[in-house]
């Protein structure tokens, strides 16, 4: 009970207890065991583990605050923001299917159309977009349940596996990936008539696969049709079927479809850039088939110049014919694909970056290749002709069609003063500059650039054209041993293009690395995942192995004359 009388222990209990500040000195005495006895039974043994202990509850609530602060709030500007564009973008395509269904307002005037209408895109538009008709604005605050973080996230994996990864030269929303996501629950559907798909050697087998897979998906409120033609052509590359079918069919989507606007330029983005990545070459549409497929499209869109996005697919796998010269591409580029801002010529870095490398497959002199160069990069006649300095696309193009003397000096001289960044893409184009002379010496240098954006754990290593450079290094310099360890190599090279660990298992065998098992199991590869692994590398690991038996053949034949002679 003394305790109580001393002023240290009365100004700390003060502290802990601020009621009793209100109390007299007789009202302390009368209750002070039972404080006591209420701060022993709470664990306290002095005033100061007790401040401690309240230290300590306080330090746990601002963690915890600051945590939930870092997390994502269920009420986040940027979450309504995402579900704006959400709705917004749901709009936009009921839009589109209603453009498609309805070419003109009068189309449908009974009201028992109307309200079919109105029930079907309502089945399929009416929990995203929440309104039956393209007019009803959206609110702002239209709220989405998913993360916004998880949904960026896939996002940029799809973007680096798209634009990087398989060195696309379209938009990550043209992407397989991309139109499988706007089936939603309705890919089983796709799915399990995409098999049909591989039967077809006629427009008209296509068309009629294509018919019963609307007829399905607009049973259960899918209208839009773009998605489906879309991923359908991307099938058929993916299959072993003549070019020129797939051509037609993509002519007769786009004259007998009655696609949007957006519709018919996704259609034929979707194609050039599936042709680009099987890797057709001159075995694929000419130079005469792009042109009628270029005027049918500015026909059906009705407009005398094609959208931008359109330029760098036509451009990238245009081919050289004998009758097609340089004035055609050129007129070709700056008349129809190239759009006007202020007088000036506009296409994207990648779109310029497709041309110089056309320009070169068509003959043209380092000399005419280097003025194109100043003519693109000029701000008196190119829009944006400033970025374009800088632009990894336009570096690399001008690298990977010149001489490697000239490439690496350029490159060693410029890089630092343009801010030129050394990404995969530029230095594919330096090892294809080094290993198009087929000298050893260059083709080591090649290796060395390899060997080096292999060590830098902060860039992307793994594109496709890295690794067809690689092949075709290894081959210049006769290592057989590491093309065939390649072609089972699951961590450094084949999961790096979507290759699951499940096929690795039930397609290769680590320990065959002979000619045959390899040419075997990227085949068996292309057969399993004809859209995920690229057919360019399939391909050159070919090439390689041809070059490399071929050349040890001849050496052999050649030591056996040598010996002949000798015994002669």
């Amino acid at each position: 009970m003394w305790l109580f009388l001393c002023p240290k222990f009365s100004d700390s209990l003060s502290l802990l207890f601020p009621s009793l500040s209100n109390y007299d000195s007789n009202s302390v005495k009368m209750n002070s065991s039972h404080v006591v006895a209420s701060w022993m039974r709470k664990g306290g043994s002095s005033p100061q583990s007790r401040l401690s202990e309240m230290k300590r509850k306080e330090a746990a609530k601002v963690a915890k605050l600051r945590k939930s602060k870092m997390t994502t709030n269920v009420y986040n500007k940027a979450q309504y923001i995402d579900a704006y564009i959400d709705a917004k973008s749901s709009q936009m395509r009921l839009s589109n299917a209603l453009a498609e269904r309805l070419p003109s307002c009068v189309s449908a005037r009974s009201s028992s159309e109307l309200a079919d209408l109105a029930r079907e895109l309502g089945g399929r538009y009416g929990g995203t977009a929440g309104a039956l008709t393209p007019s009803t604005p959206v609110s702002f605050g239209a709220w989405r349940e998913s993360d916004p973080s998880l949904s960026k996230k896939t996002t940029f994996l799809e973007t680096k596996m798209h634009c990087i990864m398989r060195e696309a030269v379209t938009p990550p929303s043209f992407s397989h990936n991309a139109y499988l996501n706007q089936l939603g629950g309705l890919r089983p559907l796709f799915e399990k008539r995409k098999p049909l798909l591989a039967a077809c050697k006629t427009v008209k087998e296509i068309r009629s696969v294509y018919h019963r897979m609307i007829k399905e998906l607009s049973n259960v409120g899918f209208l839009d049709k773009t998605p489906v033609v879309c991923l359908i052509v991307q099938e058929l590359l993916g299959n072993p079927i003549d070019s020129k079918v797939i051509l037609a069919c993509v002519l007769n989507f786009i004259q007998n479809e009655s696609l949007s606007e957006s519709g018919v330029v996704q259609l034929v983005g979707v194609y050039c850039e599936a042709v680009r990545y099987a890797d057709l070459g001159t075995s694929g549409p000419s130079f005469g088939d792009l042109l009628r497929l270029v005027t049918v499209t500015r026909d059906t869109i009705q407009q005398e110049r094609l959208p931008p996005v359109l330029a760098a697919p036509i451009l990238s796998i245009l081919f050289p014919s004998p009758e097609v010269t340089l004035a055609s591409l050129e007129q070709l580029t700056y008349g129809t694909l190239a759009s006007h801002q202020g007088g000036k010529h506009y296409l994207p870095g990648v779109a310029w970056g497709a041309y110089i490398q056309a320009y070169s497959r068509f003959g043209a002199s380092l000399e005419s290749i280097q003025k194109l160069t100043d003519r693109i990069t000029e701000p008196k006649e190119t829009a944006q002709a400033e970025r374009l300095l800088s632009d990894s696309h336009v570096w690399g193009a001008y690298l990977s069609v010149s001489p490697p003397s000239h490439a690496l000096e350029v490159f060693e001289n410029n890089r630092r003063f343009y801010q030129l960044k050394e990404t995969a893409y530029v230095t594919a184009s330096l090892m294809h500059s080094l290993n198009s002379t087929q000298r050893v010496s260059d083709g080591e240098k090649s290796l060395s650039l390899f060997r080096q954006l292999q060590q830098d754990k902060q860039k992307v290593h793994g594109t496709t054209g890295v690794f067809a450079e690689y092949m075709r290094s290894l081959a210049i310099c006769g290592d057989l041993s590491k093309l065939l360890a390649l072609s089972v190599d699951y961590e450094g090279f084949l999961s790096l293009f979507g290759v699951s660990y499940e096929v690795y298992e039930e397609v290769i065998d680590p320990s065959q690395r002979t000619v045959e098992s390899g040419r075997r199991n990227l085949s068996q590869l292309r057969q399993r995942l004809p859209l995920e692994f690229p057919p360019k590398l399939q391909h050159e690991w070919e090439r390689a192995v041809t070059l490399l038996t071929t050349t040890k053949e001849q050496s052999d034949y050649a030591v056996s004359a040598e010996d002949l002679m000798d015994m002669l």
